[in-house]
């Protein structure tokens, strides 16, 4: 550098710095990043608790409880880190079975069929499935929501089934003519039928009969009658009283007393993978699941005589 002072002081001078790090051509660091496995931290989150816990003793009537750490049968996707930095999304679900096993008098298992419900706790409530005699499941009335037989009333006739239609004749008459399409329908019953009034009917006494129903009275080719359809009641008024019921709704079970029963509940991990759903697999190429199974009596501990206790070795 150069200095001048007024020019009366005049000066040059060098001075050397260095600015910065050295640079000694090493190459820089490539950061590691760890592989992810999304299928196995699934793991830990299949079946978390199944009931019965213990082995004795169970209520015949307590339905068998299973707690899923995911929702059965719902997709849900999981973000994956690589090993190359980039992230990739794998999709799965959760596919679970169960089955009931009753030990009969010879030492062999039967089946058991089961209901399926679900509280609000999440919790899935299996309860056996009552079967009538003959091995038929109960009949169900679709119109009343009831089992059983019973006659169907048409009018003031008796008919085979388990409906009751109405008393008013006509309105049935208008309601098939209309359905119908004309004014003259034959509308087939199973049985015998009366059905006086203005109806003219036919039929052999028994097995399937016919009736003919004709347009009401007072309706001819040009007009049809005026329906008034009623509006529906209202809703009852709601009871906010101190007798509130608090118990949940729990669906009861039906086990047979003094009955050995094998549980078994199994939960697997499936992956979406080329449009089909297959079993998930860990980086080691292990399959997701997990199975428990659970033995317990619906009576007391049996008793053990002093005979059978001398048996016994510790």
């Amino acid at each position: 550098g150069y200095v001048n002072i007024l020019d009366v002081v005049e000066a040059g001078f060098n001075y050397s710095f260095q600015a910065g790090t050295p640079c000694n051509n090493q190459g820089t660091g490539v950061m590691s990043v760890d592989q992810g496995d999304a299928a196995a931290d699934q793991e830990e989150l299949l079946i978390q608790y199944v009931a019965p816990s213990s082995v004795y003793n169970y209520p015949t009537d307590a339905p068998l409880a299973v707690k899923y750490g995911l929702e059965p049968d719902e997709v849900f996707d999981v973000a994956e880190q690589q090993s190359d930095g980039t992230i990739i999304m794998r999709t799965f679900k959760l596919e679970v079975s169960r089955s009931l096993q009753l030990q009969n008098e010879d030492e062999t298992w039967s089946p058991v069929m089961l209901n399926t419900n679900v509280n609000n706790l999440g919790e899935y409530l299996y309860t056996t499935i009552q079967m009538l005699d003959g091995g038929s499941a109960p009949a169900v009335d679709f119109s009343t929501g009831n089992g059983g037989g019973g006659n169907t009333t048409v009018g003031g006739s008796s008919l085979s089934g388990n409906t009751t239609i109405g008393a008013n004749v006509n309105q049935v008459n208008f309601n098939n003519w209309l359905m119908g399409g004309g004014f003259t329908t034959t509308v087939a019953f199973t049985g015998a039928a009366e059905v006086g009034e203005s109806n003219s009917t036919s039929g052999n006494g028994g097995g399937t009969g016919g009736s003919t129903i004709s347009p009401p009275a007072a309706m001819d080719q040009g007009k049809l009658p005026l329906v008034q359809v009623p509006n529906p009641p209202p809703p009852p008024s709601p009871d906010y009283g101190d007798d509130l019921e608090t118990a949940p709704n729990l669906p009861e079970n039906s086990l047979q007393s003094d009955k050995n029963y094998k549980f078994t509940v199994t939960a697997t991990l499936k992956e979406f993978k080329n449009n089909n759903w297959v079993n998930a697999q860990t980086l080691e190429g292990n399959s997701v699941t997990q199975t428990v199974e659970k033995n317990f009596f619906t009576g007391p501990i049996p008793m053990v005589t002093n005979s059978q206790q001398n048996l016994q070795t510790f």
